[in-house]
């Protein structure tokens, strides 16, 4: 018998009404450079039981990293004297879900367990030296943080679930420090992929062109306009926005009273020619999951539709509160954490201009790309430090801008979107909520918003 098997066993035999096991395992490599000079490296592996209960209506959770079945039992004990302890009354149900059976492995070709560290180290120099290359004497320095990981985690549920998946990715930020007249320019753009090392090289060199051409253009960049102006939002910018919106989606948040969409189901919060959705399933997405972390299919779920609000995201707990079905979106960082409710791949359907078109149809503003800072309150403000932008003169880019902050409010933006791209990319980050990380991703097109305040 399998050690999950024995966790899940014990707890029914305790007679609590509901029981999740998480077995977990990752094999990490990590590394920091500084220029071409390594900074730092570790290798490991961790491993173990995440095991979350309901009695009398409470959760209770424990996990360990001691894999004998004496520790499993205890673990098991522990989680539901940590439930018992609360007194009960605590109403936790859950909705019926459509839970997971079988094994499912994400694609990737080169297993990084496989890749010596050097050989990744060099690559990563490869990054160095093309930024290095472009910008020469524009360039002060570089810093890179650097994982991968291979992952597995089988889940199984009192009610059914029974789910094993594994996969690989790797993820990296690219910081930049440049000189230009007005001092030191700094700048950084994180990205991963749900892949192996074959796609590493071609991404730290896209990225790493990516990021000198900033320095040379903010060599020369001035001060930017303030106040209120027409927006493009080039992709990543736009996908740090729809990020940082799509908290607002989260039940849980819904719930606490602090979401944007609060009470707007049903009525129209964006533009017409807007729809939002949330897609878990896309094959190998940075966000992607064959089953959320209590075991259930996730699915792609409708956010805004025209223009209207039509739903949240859910865990089974809130969508029995909230009278919805569960979506698939209770993650969690790994067997150390419980579930929340998190995003995982947010999507906006594309429109039908071509970035080009938007830029000659915009006689006056600015053009924004990339983003970093992002951060929102949940009920309506949004900020973030554009990583560039260029003023817009007559339809063309005009001069570089340095320093531009960005602030909009979510529900006046999402009203004031006047033209949607064809082309997206994805926004790729490490999610921090409720003490977790989690890998999510915004696939969301180039788009032009009017009334967005800028600053220097």
């Amino acid at each position: 018998m399998e050690l999950g098997e024995l966790a899940l066993r014990i707890a029914e035999r305790i007679g609590v009404e509901h029981a999740e096991v998480r077995y977990q395992r990752f094999e990490r490599a990590a590394m920091n450079l500084r220029g071409r000079k390594l900074t730092g490296v570790v290798e490991g592996v961790d491993e173990g039981i995440g095991v979350r209960v309901i009695v009398n209506g409470c959760w209770g959770f424990s996990y360990t990293h001691n894999l004998v079945e004496e520790e499993i039992e205890k673990t098991v004990k522990r989680a539901v004297k940590l439930a018992k302890i609360q007194g009960g009354g605590c109403g936790v149900k859950l909705a019926e879900a459509e839970l997971t059976k079988g094994k499912f492995q994400f694609d990737y070709k080169v297993d990084p367990r496989n890749v010596d560290l050097s050989d990744k180290i060099s690559i990563l120099v490869k990054g160095v030296e093309n930024a290095s290359e472009i910008a020469g004497d524009k360039l002060k320095s570089i810093e890179i943080s650097y994982f991968d990981l291979w992952f597995k985690t089988h889940l199984l549920s009192s009610d059914g679930a029974d789910a094993v998946q594994n996969g690989a990715r790797f993820y990296f930020s690219f910081k930049v420090y440049g000189l230009t007249p007005s001092g030191v320019f700094y700048d950084s753009e994180r990205f991963g992929m749900m892949a192996g090392i074959e796609k590493l090289e071609k991404s730290i060199l896209e990225v790493s062109t990516r990021m000198a051409r900033r320095v040379i253009s903010q060599s020369k960049a001035e001060s930017p306009p303030t106040g209120p102006v027409v927006a493009i939002l080039e992709s990543r910018a736009a996908g740090d926005f729809f990020h940082e919106m799509g908290h607002s989606f989260e039940a849980d948040s819904v719930i606490r009273g602090t979401s944007a969409f609060e009470g707007l189901k049903g009525k129209i919060v964006a533009v017409e020619n807007l729809t939002v959705y949330e897609d878990p399933t896309i094959p190998n997405a940075w966000g992607s999951i064959f089953f959320d972390d209590e075991g259930v299919k996730p699915k792609k779920t409708i956010l805004i539709e025209n223009g209207v609000l039509r739903g949240y995201i859910h865990s089974r707990e809130t969508a029995i509160r909230l009278g919805e079905k569960p979506t698939g979106h209770a993650r969690a960082e790994s067997f150390q954490y419980e579930p929340i409710v998190r995003m995982g791949n947010v999507v906006v359907k594309p429109g039908d201009w071509s970035e080009e078109e938007l830029i000659s149809e915009t006689r006056n503003g600015v053009y924004i790309a990339g983003a970093r800072g992002g951060q929102t309150t949940g009920k309506g403000p949004f900020q973030f430090q554009a990583s560039e932008a260029f003023l817009i003169r007559n339809g063309e880019l005009a001069k570089p801008l340095r320093s531009v902050g960005v602030s909009m409010n979510i529900l006046e933006a999402l009203k004031n979107i006047e033209a949607i791209c064809r082309e997206a990319n994805y926004y790729i980050t490490l999610c921090g909520k409720g003490g977790q990380r989690m890998a999510v991703t915004a696939l969301v097109p180039t788009m032009k918003i009017k009334k967005v305040i800028i600053g220097g």
